[in-house]
């Protein structure tokens, strides 16, 4: 793939990151208002609905490497006129037309950004590189409902969002290449390292447990300023993320992606102590250190270089089933756990953290002669 191709799936990556962005804060507000007192239940089934399509990423992963990439890619378009629906459909409806359009990005994420983990070729540094701009428009995504609902309202905002997420897809089919799966898929499928995958999806778990709790100290620390709380917590924090991606790829490079992923473990636990411990203006700048890029590149790098070149739309999907598993042990635990509970969601991320440690540290080494 030319240089060129790469950017233009990385822009289509973008655009898909900012609707999902402008999607999170739009469906949180609307069935909110929309359903007063009943949302927080309603909210523990949406986010389920977004979730679990993700858990057969590995398998439309496996249909884009043996299909293509821009068969998914023009499927995935279909969520455009999809999402526009929902503000004229019933809750329950609005529940499954959810899961289709999550089941639609899935189909998106295996195809886009396994074409960008095979215009990467197992580098990280490169990686980092054509992943730079996916937190910069999650930043301005997450900006844009408040204006257009102000303006125009919720109908407008997710027939905004549904040509956003189509237009990802046509741009993405329009730069992807087809590159299909040999007769060896079997054999590299069986040859990956499943317990450290399996440490991958319980760190990612305790990671999306606690900071969804740790996110509501935050907000009240800064004086349940919603304006202030979006700054701090997403926008400021994602354009640092944006600016520490180089530098995560160029020492998941030096060091090797099993190191790196260890040397987050342990980051990230000593991390989550010090944000259960601080307070105020401290808590504020604690958060924004940039501590994701490395732990995102890390992941990426080591689940590509464990398959083969003709598989990375199946890496790709088995990313996106790493974070729909974590997301779906959230809604799980988090019903379980007392309002007042983050020293409890500390500990479970603790916990978690050490078993995804002792399972990454047996994995071997990359097939494709990556470091471990």
């Amino acid at each position: 793939m030319k240089g060129w191709q790469a950017w233009g799936i990385s822009a289509s990556i973008a655009i898909d990151q900012a609707a999902a962005a402008m999607y999170y804060a739009a469906s949180r507000a609307y069935f909110s208002d929309r359903l007063g007192e009943e949302s927080y239940r309603f909210m523990l089934l949406l986010s389920a609905a977004e979730a679990l399509p993700g858990i057969a990423g590995p398998l439309l992963g496996l249909l884009g490497d043996v299909r293509g990439a821009r068969t998914l890619l023009l499927l995935s378009s279909l969520r455009g006129f999809l999402l526009p629906l929902i503000v004229y459909t019933p809750s329950m409806g609005a529940v499954g037309l959810v899961a289709l359009v999550g089941l639609l990005s899935t189909l998106f994420s295996a195809a886009a950004v396994g074409s960008l983990l095979r215009a990467s070729g197992g580098s990280a540094a490169r990686y980092a590189k054509l992943s730079i701009l996916f937190p910069i428009a999650w930043a301005v995504g997450g900006l844009i409902p408040a204006p257009v609902v102000e303006r125009f309202g919720y109908p407008q905002l997710f027939l905004l969002m549904g040509a956003l997420y189509s237009l990802s897809s046509l741009l993405g089919a329009l730069f992807a290449e087809n590159s299909f799966g040999n007769g060896k898929v079997g054999a590299a499928l069986r040859a990956l390292p499943l317990r450290p995958l399996l440490g991958l999806a319980l760190f990612s778990a305790g990671l999306t447990l606690f900071f969804s709790m740790i996110a509501v100290k935050l907000y009240r620390e800064l004086g349940n300023d919603l304006l202030l709380f979006g700054f701090v917590g997403v926008s400021l924090t994602s354009l640092l993320s944006a600016l520490a991606r180089p530098l995560a790829g160029l020492v998941v490079e030096k060091v090797g992606e099993e190191r790196a992923l260890l040397l987050v473990v342990i980051a990230y636990s000593l991390y989550g102590i010090s944000l259960y411990l601080a307070g105020g203006f401290l808590l504020a700048l604690l958060w924004l250190l940039p501590f994701y890029p490395f732990k995102d590149v890390a992941q990426a790098v080591y689940v590509s270089r464990r398959l083969p070149m003709e598989l990375q739309a199946t890496a790709a999907g088995i990313l996106t089933m790493i974070y729909s598993l974590s997301s779906v042990a959230n809604l799980i635990a988090y019903p379980v756990l007392e309002e007042e509970s983050l020293g409890r969601g500390l500990l479970i991320m603790l916990l978690l953290s050490l078993i995804s440690f002792l399972l990454i540290r047996s994995g071997g080494a990359s097939p494709r002669g990556g470091s471990s």
